[in-house]
């Protein structure tokens, strides 16, 4: 009954991806909120995370069919899928 801006989600279609330096971007139209970064990027046909959302700004009221907001893709940064696995690997260990 009351909102704590925890726990959201949002649903909407994935945008061409593009880089931003030497990182590929997931781009997707999905509704984000300030504070929204960090959150998973999940690809619901397979429950998978993907990405971390990290740049918001994508406006309702664009007239451009190409705004998006985006993420870190994870398969695309070894540092961050390394750090996935140890993260995963020292839980399984507790």
């Amino acid at each position: 009954p009351e909102r704590h801006l925890a726990q959201q989600t949002h649903t909407g279609v994935m945008m061409p991806q593009s880089r931003w330096g030497k990182k590929d971007v997931l781009n997707y139209r999905v509704d984000t909120m300030g504070g929204n970064s960090g959150s998973s990027v999940i690809l619901e046909a397979t429950d998978e995370i993907i990405g971390i959302h990290s740049h918001g700004g994508c406006s309702t009221s664009s007239s451009s069919k190409n705004s998006a907001n985006a993420g870190t893709a994870i398969a695309q940064v070894p540092e961050l899928v390394k750090a996935i696995q140890q993260c995963l690997a020292d839980e399984a260990n507790l």
